[in-house]
């Protein structure tokens, strides 16, 4: 990305609101390297809506807002103090820390997701009719499947390399499932199902 030349008030900060955050601090070294206060932001809120209309007064309400200075604090104090109507809290993390964070708690799922729906649609492709028949669950699980498909593709290619890796990650979890599955393992499925349902519920409070 190439910068224009703009004329920028002395002390003015810049900022953003994308899902991946290495890229953009790469793509702003040019404003930073001629002293302008660039600080990057990510609010994690929101759904799988896309455009004004899915804009709402609490939107922000409650939910972490991750911040990466790049000039040590400067104008960290100021940007908080502007944005303090969101009623947010604060999250201040590196570029590459945020973005693991992301590919594991919003990247990968969308993935899941996606490939559930796709999977789904293919079995009954012959009677789609039937994915009618799915209740809260699917629903649920599918929910982000419905988000913008431009913005995500661009989060792929963005955030690609730890995508990659978490999912990976994901996969080795799945086929340890799938084998104990396979050999009707209930002691270990009972294990596996305790745990992650007692991890779920500790979201809750």
């Amino acid at each position: 990305m190439i910068w224009p030349r703009l004329e920028l008030k002395p002390g003015v900060i810049i900022t953003d609101v994308g899902s991946t955050k290495q890229t953009i601090i790469d793509a702003a070294q040019p404003l930073i390297e001629r002293g302008d206060i660039f600080i990057g932001g990510h609010p994690m809120a929101g759904s799988h809506e896309s455009g004004i209309q899915a804009g709402r007064v609490d939107l922000f309400k409650d939910a972490y807002y991750f911040l990466i200075p790049t000039s040590g604090s400067n104008g960290v104090s100021e940007l908080k103090d502007l944005l303090n109507g969101l009623n947010v809290n604060w999250y201040l993390i590196h570029a590459r820390q945020h973005d693991k964070i992301v590919a594991q708690l919003s990247h990968v799922p969308h993935v899941i997701a996606t490939a559930l729906m796709t999977q789904s649609a293919a079995t009954f492709k012959d009677h789609l009719e039937l994915l009618k028949l799915a209740a809260g669950g699917f629903k649920s699980t599918t929910r982000i499947a419905k988000s913008d498909p431009t913005m995500w593709s661009a989060i792929m290619h963005n955030n690609r390399e730890l995508i990659v890796q978490q999912l990976d990650e994901y996969l080795n979890e799945l086929q340890s499932l799938r084998q104990a599955i396979t050999a009707d393992d209930q002691e270990k499925l009972f294990a596996v199902f305790s745990k992650a349902k007692a991890d779920r519920e500790k979201l809750d409070h």
